[in-house]
């Protein structure tokens, strides 16, 4: 049974870490990268079902450009935009491609609910 993969993008190093362990301890394959160029070079390198994005990178590319480009180029994949600034909703949600968004600080509860959303509505 082909395992699934996610590709999270965050540049605090903390939530990539957290999000990592999640998403492993629920059986996923897990790759992440803190940046815009280290997000393409992931996604270059192999074929993905989720893609988790901050929206805030903090300089250069943002989230939502890297989701738009990703979803570009593989409109399968299930992205999940995270907001760590509650004015970046508006922004995500008038962005056609996102399938969900979760805003931080969150819970494991909430993650959880989202992806099941994300994958079985």
């Amino acid at each position: 049974m082909k395992q699934e993969r996610a590709l999270v993008i965050d540049d605090d190093l903390s939530v990539r870490v957290f999000l990592t362990r999640l998403l492993k301890r629920c059986g996923w394959e897990v790759f992440a990268a803190g940046d815009a160029a280290g997000a393409s070079k992931a996604f270059e390198a192999g074929k993905y079902e989720l893609g988790l994005i901050d929206v805030d990178l903090g300089g250069g590319v943002d989230g939502l450009a890297i989701a738009r480009e990703f979803h570009r180029r593989d409109p399968r994949l299930a992205i999940v935009m995270m907001l760590g600034d509650p004015a970046n909703k508006d922004r995500v949600l008038l962005e056609d491609g996102p399938d969900a968004f979760l805003a931080k600080p969150f819970t494991i509860d909430e993650f959880q609910t989202v992806l099941f959303k994300t994958f079985h509505s």
